[in-house]
């Protein structure tokens, strides 16, 4: 891992994290009000914070707020915001600023996993710009809510389980269940990715009959990270509820996730998101201060362009296909289970495809841009330019800066899904 930080390119990195903190530090406390799902996270947050017994008991009217507080979700990430809420004694940008720490950690985990997964560190730089220009990335951390938590969990369980698969040794699953159990205990997304590791080992298993080994997997895969959830509640415990307040605070979170038939006006579904057409309406102050969860519409064409060509590249010309096959699984994992779901969606859910769909992306580009002898620099950086001016544009919409009627309509609203 050492070789990934040499002097060139950790100034590269270190100017992207820069960049990367400044845009999501400018304006934090703005508006001083819940934006969204705030409005649950933040009361949750401010129970744990108090060592409130309320923190997860569904039964009870709204305590803090306007609405009931975030009965729904595993703990995890509230325990780190309560942290922070209390470090900053419960101000506004405290309740914010651990989804910035963790937005960038993922900018920063990014650069190493597709720096891993492809042996080239140029191709890692790359991955971390896409995500620093990244719309949704940006607003899902800067919002109190635990979507990125999730991410960086996610993706930290996958830069072990290619460790794993590069270096072959079998002790590193414990680390991939860890890390698995952890996301779990932030948000069930995780699941997903818990099934999928362990039926790809099972299979690789029992196609090679390598029987012995099944045991060791089912506990670090599927064992191991059950364990870590159920350990995250230890604090509920020892505020004195038993084990039967946790089963039927579970039985009432699936009820109401299964049983959520209402619709929304934002909701939207994982087709849309690959192609960016349903963004989610945050948070609106006038007709000219908006939050909109919508994602950088430039970059997204990209995203688009490199997942077609890694698909084509992969099926009909059959090359790379490590590199490649092992992305796209990834990618596939992070929102694709949702195809299934009962309850309704929307945009912020495919946030833990972004690192991903940003490797997929920085691979493509790596390869038009930089490969055999006549490096197309001019092109790139043209590309890039855009990349960073459409970001700009943008930018107002994400943070709630105040904008003209007129870019609104023109630029903002230019789609019809996007209003």
């Amino acid at each position: 891992m050492k070789h990934l930080f040499n002097l060139p390119y950790s100034f590269a990195i270190l100017a992207i994290l820069f960049f990367s903190t400044l845009v999501r530090l400018f304006n934090l406390g703005y508006p001083a009000e819940f934006v969204f799902d705030e409005r649950y996270h933040v009361p949750a947050v401010r129970l744990i914070a108090e060592n409130d017994s309320r923190a997860f008991e569904w039964w009870h009217q709204p305590i803090y707020g306007e609405s009931n507080h975030d009965w729904l979700h595993p703990p995890l990430a509230k325990y780190i915001q309560s942290f922070f809420y209390e470090q900053g004694s419960g101000s506004v940008e405290s309740w914010r600023i651990g989804s910035v720490v963790f937005g960038l950690f993922g900018i920063l985990l990014t650069y190493v996993f597709a720096s891993l997964v492809t042996k080239n560190r140029l191709t890692g730089l790359l991955a971390a710009l896409f995500m620093s220009l990244d719309g949704l990335w940006l607003v899902q951390s800067r919002i109190a809510m635990n979507d990125v938590f999730v991410s960086v969990l996610i993706l930290l369980s996958a830069i072990c389980y290619l460790l794993y698969l590069n270096k072959g040794k079998k002790r590193i699953l414990f680390f991939v269940g860890s890390f698995l159990g952890l996301a779990l205990a932030t948000k069930w997304t995780a699941l997903f990715f818990i099934l999928g590791f362990l039926l790809l080992e099972l299979i690789n298993d029992l196609k090679k009959r390598n029987i012995k080994v099944i045991p060791w997997k089912i506990f670090s895969l599927l064992l191991l990270p059950l364990f870590v959830y159920i350990a995250t509640y230890l604090p509920v415990l020892l505020q004195g509820k038993g084990f039967d307040f946790l089963i039927d605070l579970h039985k009432n979170i699936w009820a109401y996730q299964t049983g959520r038939d209402s619709l929304h006006a934002f909701q939207s579904t994982p087709a849309q998101w690959i192609f960016n057409l349903r963004p989610t309406w945050y948070w609106a102050k006038s007709s000219l201060e908006n939050i909109y969860a919508i994602n950088n519409p430039l970059l997204v064409i990209f995203y688009v362009l490199s997942l077609v060509i890694s698909l084509y590249t992969l099926i009909i010309k059959k090359t790379n296909r490590r590199v490649l096959s092992f992305i796209i699984f990834l990618y596939g994992l992070s929102f694709a289970g949702w195809v299934f779901s009962p309850r309704i969606l929307f945009y912020y859910h495919y946030t833990p495809a972004i690192p991903f769909i940003s490797t997929l992306l920085a691979v493509c580009f790596q390869k038009m841009y930089f490969s055999g002898k006549n490096h197309r620099n001019y092109l790139f950086l043209f590309n890039v330019f855009l990349l960073v001016f459409v970001f700009w544009i943008f930018y107002p919409h994400w943070i709630s800066l105040p904008v003209s009627k007129n870019l609104q309509e023109a630029v903002y609203f230019l789609l019809s899904s996007w209003k």
